[in-house]
């Protein structure tokens, strides 16, 4: 028999001869699709094994009653596997709470002993219609919007984990016809997904959930908030709520207060440059780099008179960001970097360079990275990186500094102290830090018995980094905007629309793209865009300057534009100051017409923007 819950205006059926359940609100039914069939994976004799929970030989199902809410336990017990009975035990609930008609679904390991490697769970809801009225919501990067009968393939940026591209932010959607679920998830360090969109739909998509250190070891909890007459929107204002009540929500507002900088960024082109880099023949990008990119160098000076003659073509102010200051370069024997490189100057160049920048109003930042440990880094002992199940090292050979493991983060933040210390001892105190891919590489774990790390605790070290150079005033920042890292950043490199490559370094939208992202976090974060219509990565059919205007963001610079390219970013520039500050409240598409889009912002400043005829429009409420 079938059993029912009620709360609000929610009506949840548990069918218990397939473990599934359907949630009905405002006349419209969810369903979960029943042929889908949950399965733990599990390192078996050093296999991976996937046994599907249906197979358990103990399956004990129970109602759940408490202050707070109704639903159902399942807990499954007991596996056969070659004759062994495996003595693994979890329990799989789903229950509905009362006073917000949410419903949960929660996985709980009860008993674990074999290595654990993921389990796909809950069951997928099923779609009901086959149209661009039913659609799939993704943060994927910015945000993407994979109509149900959309013609193109899509595929997850791989891999697909939360907290990399494939989802800066721990949430997933489906709307029908307005009807919507959001499922949020709630413990999100260990979590991915499945995406399958085949040419002309339909989508299917699935949550996996990865093991901590060989086991589920902790609860799992998926919470799912249904709505109708609604749109993507809905959603990612419904998720900054969600962040709103948890204390994670802080504004570019907040944190000017702690370093007045931020008022200053604001408006600011944003010029990305470099010292020295050069790629080592063993390095995997130096089979396919273009021969100008094997080796660039400039000195300290050099880059200082770019600067000033920038400034002479009518640049106002800007943010620049300086690559391969350190001693041999970009990318190279980190976390060993200093002194700064002689070649270029050395310390006093380098420290001239800062004084010229301050003396342009040009604010002045450093890259930085303590993720990639390479070999040849003056104090590298494979000790301090990151050790997998079998105590072995991971690693590869891919940037410009050839072989390199991971440095453990648990470290991190030690390497941070010493090396910016030794900066101040040098003169040198840049106004901003960037510490490369910590917010969008996807967290690490660590078996070695001296520094276990669990993805958790990653993130805490990571924090940890961001946090010891805010304290000194400094405007941070890292490479995308994975929320886990935004309320410790100022800025990142960038958060672009996801894409798949074509031969011209363009992408074609995978999807429909949408500012997600931005729609939560426009005003806890300043994100650069490229303007020019060559630029790396731009996407097919949008002028990449409309982007950057669309979302109200900062305009990249090169360091020798001229005057066009300079006026140009003081256009988008200008902009950007205007909405900084201020939460983008809507997007949408002006008319159903995907080549006219329109954000709103709670300043009441709009602008419009026709990617047919390259116009935009900005108007005032």
């Amino acid at each position: 028999m079938n059993l029912q819950v009620t709360a609000k205006n929610i009506l949840a059926e548990f069918y218990p001869d397939t473990d599934t359940i359907s949630v009905t609100h405002d006349g419209y039914t969810w369903k979960q699709d029943p042929a889908f069939r949950p399965t733990v994976t599990l390192l078996l004799n050093g296999k991976e094994v996937s046994l599907p929970f249906s197979d358990a030989l103990c399956v004990h199902r129970e109602e759940i009653h408490t202050g707070v809410g109704d639903g159902w336990k399942i807990v499954y017990s007991h596996w056969q596997y070659e004759g062994s009975l495996l003595p693994l035990s979890l329990t799989a609930s789903y229950w509905l709470e009362k006073a917000t008609g949410r419903l949960y679904a929660e996985l709980n390991p009860l008993v674990e002993s074999d290595e654990t490697i993921d389990f796909c769970w809950p069951a997928p809801f099923l779609w009901k219609n086959h149209s661009e009225k039913a659609y799939t919501v993704i943060p994927m990067m910015q945000g993407t919007l994979i109509p149900n009968n959309w013609p193109h393939a899509v595929e997850a940026v791989a891999p697909s984990f939360v907290y990399d591209r494939a989802a800066y932010m721990p949430w997933l959607g489906q709307i029908d016809c307005g009807h919507g679920c959001l499922q949020i998830i709630t413990t999100p360090f260990d979590c991915g997904y499945d995406l399958i969109h085949p040419a002309g739909g339909p989508t299917h998509l699935n949550m996996r959930w990865c093991s901590s250190m060989g086991r589920i070891s902790y609860k799992r909890t998926l919470r799912m908030e249904f709505f109708s007459n609604c749109d993507y929107n809905t959603f990612c204002k419904s998720y900054r709520r969600y962040v709103k009540e948890h204390g994670k929500l802080l504004t570019l507002k907040q944190k000017a207060v702690s370093n007045p900088n931020l008022n200053r960024l604001a408006g600011s082109p944003v010029i990305h440059t470099c010292i020295y880099s050069y790629i080592k023949p063993e390095a995997v990008i130096y089979k396919t780099a273009a021969p100008d990119m094997l080796r660039q160098f400039a000195t300290f000076a050099e880059r200082q008179e770019q600067l000033r003659a920038l400034k002479v073509r009518g640049l106002q102010k800007a943010y620049l960001h300086l690559d391969g200051w350190g001693v041999d370069g970009y990318d190279q024997r980190h976390p060993d970097v200093l002194p700064p490189c002689e070649a270029a100057g050395g310390a006093g160049a380098m420290k001239e360079f800062q004084d010229a920048c301050r003396e342009l109003d040009v604010l002045f930042a450093i890259h930085d990275q303590y993720r990639d440990y390479y070999h040849d880094a003056a104090t590298y002992d494979p000790k301090n990186s990151m050790h997998g199940a079998g105590q072995n090292i991971p690693g590869e050979c891919t940037w410009n500094g050839g072989p390199q493991d991971y440095l453990c983060t648990s470290m991190a933040d030690q390497y941070v102290r010493r090396n910016h210390i030794g900066l101040e001892e040098l003169g040198i105190c840049p106004d901003g830090v960037y510490l490369d891919v910590f917010s969008v590489v996807r967290p690490d774990e660590c078996r070695h018995p001296e520094h276990p790390m669990t993805r958790t605790e990653c993130i805490e070290y990571r924090a940890n980094c961001f946090e010891y150079l805010r304290a000194k005033g400094t405007i941070m920042s890292s490479e995308e905007a994975c929320d886990f890292a935004i309320p410790h950043l100022d800025l990142c490199h960038h958060a672009p629309y996801p894409g798949t490559w074509n031969a011209d370094q363009s992408q074609t939208p995978r999807g429909i793209p949408v500012p997600l992202m931005n729609l939560v976090y426009h005003d806890c974060i300043m994100t650069p865009w490229q303007i020019r219509d060559d630029a790396y990565g731009r996407l097919v059919g949008k002028k990449s300057y409309l982007c950057a205007l669309l979302n109200g963001g900062m305009p990249y610079l090169d360091i020798q534009a001229d005057e066009a390219e300079i006026a140009l970013a003081e256009t988008v520039a200008a902009f950007q100051e205007k909405v900084a500050f201020s939460e983008m409240v809507r997007h949408e598409f002006v008319d159903g017409n995907l080549n006219k889009e329109r954000t709103v912002f709670d300043n009441g400043l709009s602008i419009t923007v026709d990617f047919r005829t390259n116009t935009y429009l900005i108007e005032e409420a």
